[in-house]
């Protein structure tokens, strides 16, 4: 059993009750954890006042269940479980699993007391109420002893399936008067029947409820196939002829024993896409191709409706499938993307949006990115003054890019191609960069169940209290998130606070020079929306892990 207790101080209340009286659930990572038992009490006893805690609503209430969205979509309750599951970090915005608790009164002492199990992932999860006045973070362990090495278990086979690799569609962007190829190939320790490799294809949709259609696969020298028997498996697609059409499709190959292997892995769920494309695409930059369903493009800009069951509004970070084509030729499949931007500049598409590929097919040796539309504008060498005064003193900085984007078949777009302030920048920066503790800072905030906001500047003031549940909401930790170690942090905080600590005391955990240097850069642009200037946001602080000294790190420097 875990649990936390607190006086309810209504630090904020706006709005009706519904909106802040609340309990949220969030993890801090790719996880799934299951919660039963979950409960408020006053005074640590008496009756659960937490209602419905054992539904799952998806009418976007929650008055009505648990409401789960942005990258905590997936959750669901089964025999009484809540089984919370995320992909990426949550937040106290839609990334997260909330419910209402009417009955807190301010002023009143509350536990927050679960159980709760690891299944797989980050094993952190964050307790807290709307107004984060009750709450902690928490350490879920995962079991001692994971799997079966050496046995026979649920996965054994008699033989191995076959493996599946190397898909390709070619050309990588058709024309409409192109027949598009696809190949795998195919390993196998026993020799495939003809019809044991398949291509299953669909055009796109709204619904994205295509029947799938199918047809064999060969490597025997025909159909397209250029070599007999080199393991190439080869089929052609005639059916998507029409200018900016999107088509979907994977392969399946079957095994002696009826086992099956997909590429991509997720096969129907998560397919490989292609878009016919009649236009003459400018090549005077590199170009960003990103291929997303009609269906999934609908979510980022229409999530919080009854067609998604309001599981993803505007500030959802889940992920969402996509094709990644580079300059035109270079195919990466099973990509993921999302719309970025804070709460005042978040559209309902992908003006803004965040990548991440595959490790095994990162780019320029990193396999996320970010795209941001300031290249469009008159702010479009804004940031890149500002990171090349700050490298110029020596700082360290983001790598960049103007590249020309495309979403599907609308394009070209003029976008700048950022390097995110994450742990492959920091590796590239610092030896075991990753290592350090890197925190973002933001507004601190607060929604309505109808997105209603509002907010207040990050400061480094220390709260009165070592809990991280204060802090967490607009120093949001990027690195180390299972360990979740706000401790140096706070210490900050404190030294900060306190105008009777020695200069030498406090230089030697923030770095002077490297603050004077961000000051310098951004304050001689004028560069007032940031954390050293007027505004308490748009930067990050890391503490070198190999100095355990904390320094600023530019970002969004537009303004």
């Amino acid at each position: 059993t875990f649990s936390c207790t607190g006086t309810n101080l209504e630090l904020r209340a706006e709005g009706a009750p519904t909106d802040f009286k609340e309990l949220h659930l969030h993890l801090v990572g790719d996880a799934h954890i299951a919660l039963r038992n979950i409960q408020v009490l006053k005074n640590g006893e008496g009756t659960n006042l937490l209602v419905n805690s054992t539904v799952r609503a998806t009418n976007g209430s929650s008055a009505s269940g648990w409401v789960a969205q942005g990258n905590h979509w997936a959750s669901y309750v089964t025999n009484s479980e809540l089984h919370l599951i995320a992909d990426g970090h949550g937040d106290n915005r839609p990334n997260r699993a909330e419910l209402d608790c009417p009955a807190l009164t301010k002023g009143q002492r509350y536990e927050v007391r679960f159980e709760a199990r690891w299944v797989s992932g980050t094993p952190r999860l964050i307790a807290q109420t709307w107004d984060h006045s009750i709450g902690d973070s928490f350490l879920i362990p995962p079991p001692p002893e994971l799997g079966t090495p050496g046995r026979k278990n649920s996965g054994w086979f008699a033989a191995p399936p076959p493996q599946a690799d190397q898909l390709r569609h070619s050309p990588a962007v058709p024309r409409s008067k192109d027949t598009v190829k696809v190949t795998v190939k195919i390993t196998s320790t026993t020799k495939l029947p003809p019809g044991a490799v398949n291509l299953f294809h669909r055009p796109d949709s709204e619904a994205g409820n295509r029947p799938w259609q199918s047809k064999p696969m060969v490597d025997d020298g025909t159909d397209g196939d250029e070599i007999a028997g080199d393991g190439i498996y080869t089929a052609t697609l005639s059916e998507y002829r029409a200018n900016g059409q999107v088509a979907q499709f994977y392969v399946e190959a079957s095994g002696a024993d009826g086992v099956n292997t997909r590429i991509p892995r997720r096969g129907a769920d998560w397919p490989a896409m292609f878009v016919v494309d009649d236009r003459a695409v400018p090549r005077d930059l590199r170009v960003a191709r990103y291929i997303i369903s009609a269906y999934d493009y609908g979510a980022i800009g229409n999530g919080n409706t009854p067609k998604y069951e309001f599981r993803f509004p505007r500030l959802s970070n889940h992920y969402f499938n996509c094709t990644y084509i580079h300059d035109e030729r270079e195919v990466a499949y099973a990509c993921e993307i999302r719309g970025a931007g804070s709460p005042w500049t978040r559209s309902g598409d992908l003006s803004r949006s965040k990548i991440k590929l595959p490790h095994d097919r990162a780019f320029r040796d990193h396999t996320k990115t970010t795209y941001d539309n300031d290249a469009d504008g008159g702010a479009r060498y804004h940031n890149r003054l500002t990171r090349y005064w700050l490298y110029l003193l020596g700082d360290t900085v983001n790598e960049n890019e103007f590249v020309r984007y495309f979403v599907n078949a609308y394009g070209p777009l003029l976008r700048e191609e950022v390097e995110p302030v994450g742990n492959e920048f920091l590796d590239r920066a610092w030896p075991r960069g990753r290592h350090g503790e890197l925190y973002r800072i933001d507004d601190e905030w607060w929604f309505s169940d109808a997105w209603g906001q509002s907010s207040q500047d990050a400061n480094w003031v220390y709260k009165g209290t070592d809990s991280s549940i204060r802090y967490r909401t607009e120093w949001m930790k990027r690195s180390n998130e299972a360990k979740d170690d706000f401790g140096p942090l706070i210490q900050l905080f404190k030294l900060i606070s306190n105008d009777k600590t020695p200069r030498a005391q406090l230089e030697a955990l923030l770095d002077p020079d490297s603050l004077a240097k961000m000051i310098a850069a951004r304050g001689y642009t004028g560069d007032w929306d940031t954390f050293v200037m007027h505004r308490g946001k748009n930067a990050y602080l890391y503490q070198r892990p190999t100095d355990h000294r904390f320094q600023l790190l530019q970002w969004d420097s537009d303004l």
